[in-house]
């Protein structure tokens, strides 16, 4: 890469109503001997493009320094002070002297420009950029100089203040458009100490995962929430293994999160005691607690979605009901099957462990499970199970033991996933509301965050959706 700069682009913030005035002549134009010279100083291949240009020199010493500086923001760098090590690179300009005055656009100067051992490096790194020209930064104080306001002005009507006039904003806007202004996130972290960024900590996310769509659907509506206050989504796994290696409070430093949604906890995982006594915002999703002010929950009314399923069970005739159940480690286990056993005491239907099996909320613990139940007790006529993909399983062990859905057994599961409706026959089970979880909890946790008065917990209504797989009891 030689050492040709295009003064026209690295002067437009010096001197934009010039800069067609101002740039330097191509090398190719250059004598032959000269030109030699030039790209004998270092290049990354044989021939360089004479568009190959690089705003990080300038063409005196009192004015390198604050020309690479003013391009990438290095003032408060500590490796500023490589800019003292330098390449001296011979160049040919027209338009402007070597003292930065400018002079006839036919003069023509020869000049050495200094630059950085440490841009160099970083021009021969991202060559191509540069030889397409994409490399002027502009920043916030370019913007304000052209738009003729102060820097304050420039980021209140970016950042939506209503303290900024309609014309203002449309005047700074358009301008920020010309230039092709962004704002520069980490610059902004670091004045506001703020990311605007929050996450979402699931436990145990595996493969299997996809079988159901419940991380999905509250993701989006996470994600739809956050994006209408700009807020940035990121989505973290963690285990119990990983808990014990890394705490809650690094976690959340290194993923640079301003507060957290949690999924999928377990009760005895590290984490949950932890954000007990962290001070990150945080809100759960499915796990009622109600200790401290930067805690908020959001849940599905789990008892009452239980109850109303084995209530139907009841309806149809069934005394016998058997259930299947997540683990005891789980909130929503623990909710549902209080469900389960009220729907059965305020019916005048004994409660029997016998009845009650664990399935870990997946589909091959609720096959596994079934079996179990349907062959040590060959009199239940219907399952209620803690979850849609443990009722598929179950679905599954009724066919293997030569039985129908429903004439001999009725099944009803929990969640609405996708895939309920689309299995035969098609499962009748509890709907929540996912994505509306979703969305709730990111309002929530922003809310939080930005200081409004928020209610920070939520119980959403859960409803029975009937389909085919439940029906009356049958005769013995």
């Amino acid at each position: 890469m030689c050492g040709l700069v295009n003064l026209n682009a690295a002067w437009q913030f010096a001197s934009a109503e010039d800069s067609s005035r101002i740039g330097f002549t191509p090398l190719m134009n250059s004598s032959k001997r000269l030109r030699n010279r030039v790209s004998r100083v270092y290049s990354p291949q044989p021939s360089v493009d004479p568009g190959g240009i690089s705003p990080l020199a300038s063409v005196s010493r009192n004015r390198s320094f604050s020309l690479i500086t003013r391009y990438f923001n290095l003032q408060s760098s500590p490796d500023s002070r490589l800019l003292s090590k330098t390449f001296r690179i011979p160049v040919i300009i027209f338009g402007i002297n070597d003292k930065c005055n400018r002079m006839p656009p036919n003069s023509i100067s020869v000049v050495t420009v200094e630059i950085s051992r440490k841009i160099h490096y970083y021009i021969k790194e991202h060559y191509e950029t540069f030889r397409k020209g994409q490399y002027f930064v502009t920043t916030i104080k370019d913007v304000a100089r052209h738009a003729g306001v102060s820097v304050t002005t420039v980021s209140r009507a970016l950042n939506g203040h209503d303290d900024v006039s309609p014309e203002t904003r449309r005047r700074i806007q358009e301008v920020a458009e010309q230039l092709g202004y962004s704002p520069n996130i980490a610059a902004r972290t670091l004045v506001s100490k703020k990311s605007r960024t929050i996450g979402l900590l699931l436990s145990a996310l595996t493969r299997n995962s996809v079988k159901d769509n419940i991380v999905f659907e509250v993701l989006c509506g996470m994600n739809d929430r956050a994006a209408e206050f700009e807020y940035d989504l990121v989505l973290f796994n963690t285990t119990p293994q990983k808990q014990r290696q890394k705490s809650y409070k690094a976690l959340c430093k290194e993923r640079g999160v301003d507060g957290v949604i949690m999924m999928g906890m377990r009760l005895d995982d590290p984490y949950l005691e932890e954000m007990l006594h962290a001070s990150f915002p945080c809100v759960l999703i499915d796990i009622p607690i109600e200790r401290k002010k930067n805690i908020g929950y959001v849940t599905a009314d789990n008892v009452q979605g239980a109850m109303d399923a084995v209530n139907h069970l009841i309806d149809y005739g069934h005394r016998h009901i058997g259930m299947i159940n997540g683990h005891a480690q789980a909130a929503v286990s623990i909710q549902r099957l209080e469900g389960y056993r009220k729907a059965l005491e305020r019916r005048g239907i004994p409660f029997n462990e016998r009845y009650v099996e664990d399935g870990g909320f997946r589909e091959e613990g609720g096959k596994e499970a079934a079996f179990r139940l349907l062959t040590s007790c060959p009199e239940l006529t219907a399952i209620f199970c803690a979850s849609d993909l443990m009722a598929l399983g179950a679905l599954q062990a009724v066919r293997a033991l030569n039985k129908r859905v429903p004439e001999d057994i009725s099944i009803v599961g929990f969640d609405n996933i996708v895939a309920a409706q689309y299995c035969t026959p098609a499962l009748t089970t509890v709907n929540q509301d996912k994505y509306q979880m979703g969305y709730i909890a990111a309002a929530m946790l922003i809310d939080m965050l930005e200081g409004r008065q928020v209610q920070r917990y939520r119980e959403m209504p859960a409803e029975l959706i009937v389909r085919s797989s439940t029906g009356p009891a049958r005769k013995k």
